[in-house]
């Protein structure tokens, strides 16, 4: 699905689990972003780029959360991580965060903050955008 537009991507996604429509996807109440995106490695398997499924995705970036955690930001500190928000759902999801509330995915420039301490991650906030709201009055 590189180069091609997100629309194409999820249709295919939609009816590789078997829904009629695009639409029918959105609207089912049992949605669930993981499984969904579970299909994407077998859909891209003879693409040349073929996608990693979320758990991997997750295993991967929480492995470099890590990383920046113990080896850049020894002793504690904030740190500004930027990544995509299928990452951010994904990462987030293999924390135990609750995502009932993130029904339209990682909203672009919002914020989820966790902390690292003891090698454990807490979860402290999902998808918030309160910083931005009323920046642009």
């Amino acid at each position: 699905f590189e180069g091609g537009s997100g629309e194409e991507m999820w249709a295919a996604l939609a009816e590789a689990n078997g829904y009629e429509s695009l639409d029918a996807m959105w609207e089912d109440p049992e949605f669930d972003m993981s499984t969904i995106l579970s299909a994407l490695p077998e859909l891209s398997a003879d693409s040349g780029v073929v996608a990693e499924d979320p758990a991997t995705v997750a295993e991967r970036a929480i492995a470099g959360l890590k990383d920046v955690a113990t080896e850049h930001a020894p002793g504690g500190g904030d740190v500004l991580v930027v990544s995509s928000g299928l990452t951010i759902y994904f990462v987030l999801e293999a924390l135990g965060a609750d995502l009932s509330e993130v029904t339209e995915g990682i909203g672009n420039g919002t914020v989820s903050k966790l902390s690292y301490a003891d090698g454990e991650w807490t979860v402290e906030s999902v998808n918030d955008s309160s910083f931005v709201e009323g920046a642009a009055e």
